[in-house]
């Protein structure tokens, strides 16, 4: 369940505490209550070390494959997305799928 992801999984609780995502956590839960489709996820490691910004990664993708939701993420960050199934680059206005 997704009150067990959260707030009883091990690797999810000790993120949750020690990264300082304490905040960020019970906002994505509430907006993952209604099983969406679709989060929208804008620059949501913007001001987050590497590590930090590695488990949120990790936390998306670990959603994503558990209850089938996407994430559509938009970043700076070309080694965070790498990191993501799927990329596209903006450039110059034009929307382009990356290898």
């Amino acid at each position: 369940s997704l009150f067990l992801c959260f707030f009883f999984n091990d690797t999810a609780t000790t993120e949750i505490y020690t990264l300082s995502l304490h905040d960020a956590l019970p906002i994505l839960a509430r907006a993952l209550v209604n099983d969406p489709a679709l989060i929208l996820a804008d620059e949501p490691t913007g001001n987050l070390d590497v590590r930090t910004a590695e488990s949120v990664r990790s936390l998306f993708l670990d959603l994503n494959n558990q209850f089938e939701t996407t994430f559509l993420v938009v970043t700076h960050n070309r080694e965070l997305a790498a990191g993501f199934h799927r990329r596209f680059l903006l450039k110059d206005g034009v929307l382009n799928q990356e290898a």
